[in-house]
């Protein structure tokens, strides 16, 4: 999964995800310290985590990878809340994102992914 806010295309963070629901999910990325400012990896500029979470229009854009097929979709959503945490001397970032929007077709793929978990 990739997230993205006001990025370029093929720009977006790469984050693994965990508990997926219907309304949203928790994602995990790690991040680094830097000057006292924790920073995210995109590409090769890092990118300062703080307006992520400090601004009132935290609007997120996420591509998400479905298996089995690896279909693509997207869809908007905003941080519910967050966590920073160290584990082996690394920091790591989690948030679980509350999904807002939507196309009807990837919400489609998106309910089915969720309802194939839950049978799974």
């Amino acid at each position: 999964m990739k997230f993205s806010r006001g990025a370029k295309q093929g720009e977006g963070i790469k984050v693994t995800s965990r508990n997926v629901s219907f309304t949203g999910f928790l994602i995990e990325t790690e991040v680094f310290l830097e000057h006292d400012i924790l920073l995210l990896q995109r590409g090769v500029e890092p990118v300062n985590l703080d307006p992520f979470l400090v601004s009132g229009d935290n609007e997120l854009e996420f591509n998400i990878k479905l298996p089995p097929d690896a279909k693509i979709i997207m869809a908007k959503g905003k941080i519910a809340w967050y966590q920073l945490n160290t584990r082996g001397g690394s920091y790591y970032f989690k948030a679980g994102v509350s999904l807002d929007k939507m196309l009807a077709e990837d919400g489609k793929h998106w309910i089915n992914f969720i309802k194939g978990i839950a049978q799974g």
